[in-house]
């Protein structure tokens, strides 16, 4: 079983995953003229703004709630195996897709944004809520810099720890490694609080998206109810399958999440870019543009009248 997981794992990140989020990446980064350098300023600023109501949340809010779900083990074990296996290059590969996939990150927001709906005095919004009411079918700037720190931190210590790094220590191994030669035995249980808060993060986040998307399917409080136990299941049996298998299910999960995302970014591209110059053209006259769906050709949004 593992072995078809295995295969089916190395089959889409390698053929389609990579190729996919690379040329999105490179595409988005040219149509926006690189928003993710040229508004990385505005991006934080607007990360002081104070939500809009009492049950809402604000800007920094969402973000960290954002960086919660992404923000994981992956950013230790991951980043470690990736300098085991593939050398001190492999840091420059991770550097570049952070930075390309920002413009991604940008254009996926900016769609949340602009079809998200009204629920009494809070908003719903998300990639299902934009792959319904953009392409008729019912069915991820700043953040991908947040990982990006957090990924090139990990990097550095493994790289001056002067642990040489091999397929046979590849992940929480080598990291642990390179710790206890920096910092001794201390260095060790830093690693693991890491790792324990890390994951135990993204599981709040990620379920929160989880939680939100079943919403969108159902309103029913005993579909949410049913959904929260079975939540607690998999997280229990998680803990019992093997490493490799849990691994292999997660990424492959993942990745299909993503290709499907991703596919319907691209075609929704045209609001994007069309929201993405109105609000430059409003920034040449004032601090703070009002965007209104109409001024770029929009009729069914719910909100922006």
């Amino acid at each position: 079983m593992n072995a078809i997981l295995t295969w089916l794992n190395d089959f889409l990140y390698i053929y389609i995953l990579v190729a996919l989020l690379t040329a999105a990446g490179i595409y988005f980064t040219v149509v926006t003229k690189g928003v993710q350098f040229r508004l990385l300023k505005e991006g934080l600023r607007t990360l002081t703004e104070k939500k809009a109501s009492d049950r809402g949340i604000s800007s920094f809010q969402a973000l960290m709630i954002s960086t919660a779900s992404r923000v994981g083990t992956g950013n230790i074990i991951g980043v470690s195996t990736a300098i085991a296996v593939g050398g001190p290059g492999a840091v420059f590969w991770m550097w570049l897709m952070a930075l390309l996939g920002a413009a991604s990150a940008f254009c996926e927001s900016t769609l949340a944004q602009i079809y998200k709906i009204k629920s009494g005095d809070k908003f719903l919004g998300g990639p299902a809520y934009y792959i319904q009411r953009g392409l008729g079918k019912k069915g991820l700037g700043v953040l991908y810099a947040v990982l990006l720190i957090i990924c090139s931190s990990t990097a550095m210590i493994l790289l001056v720890s002067g642990v040489e790094g091999n397929a046979a220590n590849a992940g929480s191994p080598y990291m642990q490694q390179a710790v206890f030669h920096m910092f001794g035995e201390t260095g060790i249980h830093i690693v693991t609080v890491a790792l324990m808060l890390f994951a135990f993060t993204t599981l709040l986040g990620n379920y929160f998206y989880a939680e939100q998307n079943l919403k969108f399917i159902t309103e029913n409080s005993k579909a949410l109810f049913v959904f929260r136990i079975v939540a607690l299941v998999i997280i229990f049996i998680g803990t019992h399958v093997g490493f490799e298998m849990a691994w292999n299910i997660t990424d492959i999960l993942m990745a299909l999440v993503a290709i499907v995302n991703i596919l319907a970014v691209f075609a929704m591209r045209r609001p994007v870019i069309a929201a993405l110059k109105n609000y430059d053209k409003a920034r040449k006259t004032t601090d703070e543009p009002v965007f209104r769906a109409a001024d770029i050709g929009l009729t069914d949004t719910d909100c922006w009248k």
